[in-house]
């Protein structure tokens, strides 16, 4: 049976980064594009250095406490972003009302106080960095609300020919004109250890390099529930609409995500969060613009694009270079639910992500294991030394053959024990 739930939750700071991440990836990929295609065909414009301040703040009608971030420039690795630190960040209303915010991690800033964006009203950051440096945005608003009125799934074949499940979303205006959106979606879905055993490996007081062998080792029942739980991950596209062309400002059975049949994520239970934001003309344009040239085709297409600008500025160097965008926004959300079996009732389950077929027995140990010269055919396959670097999990127990083959029969740790992939809390708003 498929469920559905509204639901208000909040990004937590790991979807936030992942976030923050996407837009630096496709800034990245945006001036990247720029440096190729500059080797096409001459064309004046500037690229930003590395050091440029990098914004990423969205405001919406939630009532929380809001976040912006802040990091410097971009890199090849972009899992390594400089983040901003020490900065002194608010955010001023046209009622003259003040919002400040507080560092909570490095280059994460958090509003002291719970707020929420109201309909017409505009707001503009404003940024002082620990060097001296201040930015300020333009005055941002929005004048029109929408809800998510449904989300539906469906099994269907994608463009490429492959069978999997379709997510669709409709929705309603509530007020104003709406004719902007972008989405986002969370997923979480339930994963189980097919090698699962409810007793393990204990090894205490190991020390590798020690002859003799030193160590205190029995089979015990697991400590934590290791068999069930919940992986998460976070949409990395960048997804919008327009109804700017249609006479209402409605959208029915708009795609948001295509999953294969043989994505393990489908396997036994997923749930989907979608979230719609209503844009402003401003914004979408910025977000297209980001879609468009961090997309492999723009490469050889004959725009030349140059330095693509948000609404942030600085206030001591008209040059200066801000990336990013400072968006206010109205938001709506809505989960989905639904089983493997709601759409293909008759057909086996997608394949684990790590093969779990084959099972071992390792020797248990070896004298002298640090010396590569001792047993080098079975060294590297000591069950202590794979209970040790946390490679294995308990099977089953044999009878012990010898150097070849230990009394233990090993699976992969990530096949009998799913904290590897996931979390073994049950969220909240699961449903099963």
């Amino acid at each position: 049976m498929v469920f559905q739930r509204k639901n208000s939750e909040v990004l937590n700071w790991d979807s936030m980064l992942g976030k923050s991440r996407t837009i630096a990836r496709c800034v990245f990929a945006f001036y990247l594009i720029v440096l190729i295609n500059g080797c096409i065909e001459p064309h004046d414009f500037t690229i930003p250095n590395g050091n440029n301040l990098v914004i990423d703040a969205l405001l919406t009608d939630e009532l929380k406490r809001h976040e912006v971030v802040l990091s410097r420039g971009y890199s090849f690795d972009l899992d390594s972003t400089i983040v901003e630190t020490g900065a002194n960040v608010k955010i001023m209303d046209d009622l003259l009302n003040e919002y400040s915010f507080t560092e909570v991690e490095g280059g994460r800033y958090v509003s002291d106080n719970e707020f929420e964006a109201k309909v017409g009203v505009g707001y503009t950051l404003q940024i002082s960095t620990k060097d001296g440096s201040l930015y300020s945005s333009s005055s941002e608003k929005f004048d029109a609300n929408s809800q998510i009125r449904n989300i539906k799934a469906e099994r269907g074949i994608n463009s490429f020919d492959k069978d999997g499940v379709k997510i669709f979303l409709e929705n309603n205006a509530l007020s104003g004109n709406p004719q902007y959106f972008r989405y986002e979606y969370e997923e979480t879905y339930k994963i189980i250890a097919p090698k699962y055993v409810n007793l393990d490996f204990k090894l205490e007081n190991y020390d590798p390099c020690k002859s003799p062998d030193t160590y205190d080792f029995s089979i015990v029942a697991r400590d934590e529930q290791q068999k069930i739980c919940y992986g998460f991950q976070t949409s990395s596209e960048i997804i919008q609409v327009s109804t700017q062309n249609q006479n209402e400002s409605t959208i029915e059975n708009q795609l948001v995500r295509f999953i294969p049949a043989d994505d393990y994520i489908l396997s036994h239970r997923y749930s989907i969060l979608v979230k719609q934001y209503v844009q402003s003309e401003k914004a979408y344009s910025y977000y297209k613009s980001l879609d468009d040239f961090s997309s492999s085709e723009s490469v050889f297409t004959d725009v030349q694009p140059g330095f693509l600008e948000g609404n942030v500025k600085s206030e001591n160097n008209t040059e200066e270079k801000v990336l990013g965008l400072f968006e206010v926004a109205s938001v709506s959300s809505k989960r989905l639910f639904f089983s493997y079996t709601d759409f293909f009732p008759d057909e086996p389950l997608p394949d684990y992500p790590f093969k779990c077929s084959s099972l071992a027995r390792p020797p248990v140990s070896q004298p002298q294991v640090c010396n590569s010269s001792t047993f080098p055919h079975c060294r590297e396959r000591s069950l202590y030394i794979l209970i040790d670097d946390g490679s294995v999990a308990y099977w089953s127990e044999t009878e012990n053959q010898g150097c070849e083959a230990g009394p233990y029969i090993v699976v992969p740790r990530v096949c009998g024990d799913c904290t590897l992939l996931g979390s073994n809390e049950e969220p909240e708003f699961w449903i099963e």
